[in-house]
């Protein structure tokens, strides 16, 4: 084991965390690898942006590294490939090469494609509406393809990688004026329900799972991080809608 291989255990723990792996999880997993190679001691300290991995070898040397993390969000596919690739590194104890070209392998899958994502989106945004009580057709359709154009909107926000916050504060600002738009045309009788059923998309739930789940398995530091990350997302949908209601002279 040498710091080459530290590097490649490393991006292993990154693209997980990335994709929105336990922290914990990621610590065990450096854990677990450094320790299949004959590491004496490991420590791993993993937030949702650092990694650092501290490693003492047989012959009383220390490697020490570290890592950023620049992304996140939540792919579960992704993580479960790189745990079963941790499994198969601890298990098997392949070579570097080896090690590399499995993390190459890992990183290639089929994901979803943009249009199977916006027709989730206009789903989603009319069965919303629908939930919250409307039972407007055309209130419910304007929604829907609300829906689908948002998710179009923010599929090339994260191209040109925009801040989180800031696609939050632009996709509800843009459906709450296109909401309310619809309103003074008089196609639908309230913008409510079509602001309702396009919000929950953009609500946090994972996020905030994540947080409360760290909390409890007691990575407090990273919990907090997160904590405050999904109130500031959530703060930035709710200006969004704000700064749109005040321009239309509509309720707060």
């Amino acid at each position: 084991m040498d710091e080459k291989m530290i590097q490649s255990f490393l991006r292993i723990a990154e693209k997980m965390i990335e994709a929105g792996a336990e922290v914990y999880r990621v610590e065990e997993c450096l854990n677990y690898m450094c320790t299949a190679y004959g590491a004496v001691r490991t420590d791993a300290f993993v937030t949702t942006s650092n990694m650092t991995l501290n490693v003492e070898k047989p012959d009383g040397s220390i490697i020490c590294a570290s890592r950023r993390a620049s992304l996140s969000g939540y792919d579960m596919e992704c993580v479960d490939r790189f745990n079963s690739l941790v499994r198969y590194i601890t298990k098997e104890r392949p070579s570097l090469q080896v090690i590399n070209q499995r993390i190459e392998e890992a990183l290639v899958y089929n994901k979803y494609k943009v249009w199977q994502v916006v027709l989730c989106s206009l789903i989603i945004a009319g069965s919303f509406s629908m939930f919250f009580g409307s039972r407007d057709i055309v209130e419910i359709a304007l929604s829907s393809a609300i829906g689908a154009v948002m998710e179009i909107l923010n599929q090339l926000a994260k191209k040109a990688h925009m801040n989180g916050m800031m696609i939050r504060f632009c996709n509800s600002a843009i459906f709450s004026a296109l909401a309310f738009a619809a309103t003074k045309m008089g196609l639908v009788p309230s913008p409510d329900y079509i602001i309702m059923g396009n919000i929950m998309s953009l609500i946090p739930g994972c996020g905030i799972t994540s947080a409360v789940r760290d909390l409890f398995t007691g990575d407090t530091f990273t919990g907090i991080i997160r904590t405050i990350e999904c109130m500031l997302n959530a703060a930035s949908m709710a200006l969004g809608y704000i700064v749109v209601a005040y321009l239309f002279g509509g309720a707060i």
